[in-house]
């Protein structure tokens, strides 16, 4: 599928900035990348520590790159972040701890350590709160919207209908690792099967044989879901 080029190029040679190539470490990431220009909008689910989210930002990175958008834009809500709602400070302020695994990967893409806030301080790159974005259009963006199994019905509802002209959409969760209380994780299920049906959407599911973090991380998971098959709640 062809993509149109972005009225306003903003790519990364802007600011000095180049991509680290990376290779597909299992078939499912190999997966992905095949269908990534085939597909506007993909969906990434499965077990942590599969790379989903770091795949994501590279994918982002090199549209940008390529000129065909002008902005990445993160969005991440967190449980723990919604009750710190009484705390002083802004909603920016309140969110920055949220951004440490996206400042690392970031940074480690573009090989320097301040790629991440580089981006951020020329308004290419946002990590947004899932407050207040109603009447947002997000035209000309990569927007990826992680940890989504963390969400309300409402506010992935509210983000997928913020999508403009021009922008692709990754989705990153894992259904295993769910913050919200047992009400509130019945409207998540309600988009999966509205998400896995549309036709702009390529889906790839990331089992415990595509953890790549570390050796540690993959014995534990498949011992932990052999005894707890459902996850702990």
């Amino acid at each position: 599928m062809a993509r149109r080029k972005a009225p306003h190029q903003t790519g990364l040679l802007k600011n000095n900035l180049s991509i680290l190539k990376i290779q597909p470490l299992k078939p499912v990431q190999t997966l992905f990348f095949e269908k990534f220009d085939a597909y506007p909008h993909h969906f990434l689910l499965g077990y942590a520590g599969t790379g989903k989210t770091f795949l994501a930002l590279y994918k982002a990175l090199q549209v940008l790159d390529e000129g065909e958008a002008t902005s990445i834009t993160i969005f991440r809500s967190s449980v723990a972040s919604r009750d710190q709602g009484h705390l002083p400070g802004t909603i920016q302020e309140k969110m920055q701890p949220f951004e440490t695994p996206y400042r690392a990967n970031v940074n480690k893409l573009l090989g320097r350590a301040d790629g991440y806030d580089l981006l951020k301080k020329t308004g290419i790159l946002f990590f947004e709160s899932t407050s207040y974005q109603r009447g947002n259009t997000l035209d000309n963006h990569v927007v990826i919207i992680d940890e989504f199994q963390s969400m309300t019905f409402h506010e992935m509802d509210t983000l997928i209908t913020r999508m403009g002209k021009n922008s692709r959409l990754i989705i990153c969760g894992d259904m295993m690792q769910q913050d919200l209380t047992r009400h509130s994780e019945k409207t998540v299920h309600k988009i999966l099967p509205i998400l896995q049906n549309l036709p702009s959407f390529h889906t790839c599911h990331f089992g415990l044989e595509d953890i790549v973090r570390s050796g540690l991380v993959k014995e534990y998971l498949m011992e932990k879901y052999k005894h707890y098959p459902d996850g702990i709640t």
